[in-house]
């Protein structure tokens, strides 16, 4: 390989917008020797960052945006890492506490169709409100109960 193909090897493998890029060369084994007789030896540059470095970073930004946006970051699964999962009872409470807190949005939210109900006369006994979900367990024998929302005559 003269010293122009070097060149231009060199320039299709080195550099950022090169990165990725594959090179096939062919090569001789030796068998007397046991060995690979190589015309190209390519030595790949050593990362020192082998993984993993950046995920309390992300966490910290995880966490910022989840806070900003008032849910717990375990609710939605925004943790990293191999260790940051919840088991079903911390979700549940989570997420009871998570409604608990929406309480003066939901509120809020109904504020202007009060205002509707009062200023087109609707009749009284019309109500608006926020169904808000009641997470139960589904073991067995730990006092849990089944909520339907159905009376004991009407199940099936």
């Amino acid at each position: 390989m003269g010293i122009t193909e070097c060149l231009q090897l060199n320039d299709y493998l080195t550099g950022e917008e090169n990165a990725g890029k594959t090179f096939v060369s062919h090569f001789r084994y030796d068998r007397v020797k046991g060995i690979e007789d190589k015309d190209i030896l390519i030595t790949p540059l050593d990362n020192a960052l082998k993984g993993g470095e950046y995920i309390e970073d992300s966490e910290e930004t995880s966490n910022t945006l989840s806070y900003g946006m008032g849910v717990h970051p375990s609710i939605i699964g925004s943790s990293p890492g191999k260790n940051k999962s919840i088991n079903g009872t911390e979700a549940r409470e989570l997420f009871i506490i998570t409604q608990a807190l929406m309480k003066s949005f939901q509120e809020a939210t109904l504020e202007p169709l009060y205002f509707a109900k009062r200023l087109n006369g609707w009749p009284e006994d019309i109500c608006f409100s926020v169904t808000n979900v009641q997470l139960t367990t589904l073991d067995k024998g730990t006092g849990a109960t089944k909520n339907t929302g159905l009376k004991p005559e009407n199940e099936e």
